[in-house]
């Protein structure tokens, strides 16, 4: 006799189940057929199920079945967590102050690494509006200094022509 050793069924452990069968029952419906009983119990079982514990069998897969369900319960939760994570590292992602495109991970990174803005270094535009940012400042350089330039070379031919026969100011 088994003792009581969880909800629904009996630890037959260190147990050496007897059963028993008629040479009648076995040419009726094989070896394979319900043909053995399990002192014990009421009916005829299939040998497996005769000398096995079906009843604790079902209990475990119950619980190997919730088990499941929990893990998959819990790997669903870490895959919304991981959703919600990337979904405000997302809308943290800053944009472009120029054009409003978002800035891809190296762009964002630098920004991060060196937030103050420089003379060819302008953390808030990305990298297409920053070059035309630089090249645009170049090129008022350039005009300035043109300028410049001309300026000084008028007021020196001026400043000679005072000084030279035959030419006017």
């Amino acid at each position: 006799m088994g003792r009581r050793a969880g909800r629904g069924y009996s630890s037959y452990d260190r147990k050496i189940p007897i059963i028993a069968t008629g040479l009648r029952n076995l040419r009726e419906h094989g070896p394979n057929g319900p043909v053995f009983l399990r002192f014990g119990r009421t009916h005829m079982q299939p040998l497996r199920d005769a000398i096995g514990n079906p009843r604790r069998d079902a209990v475990l897969a119950r619980r190997v079945e919730r088990a499941r369900a929990q893990q998959e319960e819990y790997q669903e939760q870490l895959r919304r967590a991981a959703e919600q994570k990337r979904a405000e590292h997302e809308a943290a992602r800053p944009a472009c102050a120029g054009c409003g495109t978002k800035f891809d991970n190296d762009r964002w990174e630098n920004t991060r690494l060196s937030p103050a803005p420089g003379h060819r270094w302008h953390p808030t535009l990305c990298q297409p509006c920053e070059a035309k940012t630089v090249a645009a400042a170049d090129q008022a350089e350039r005009d300035r200094l043109e300028a410049e330039a001309a300026a000084t070379a008028e007021k020196a031919r001026g400043w000679r022509s005072r000084f030279r026969p035959g030419q006017a100011p």
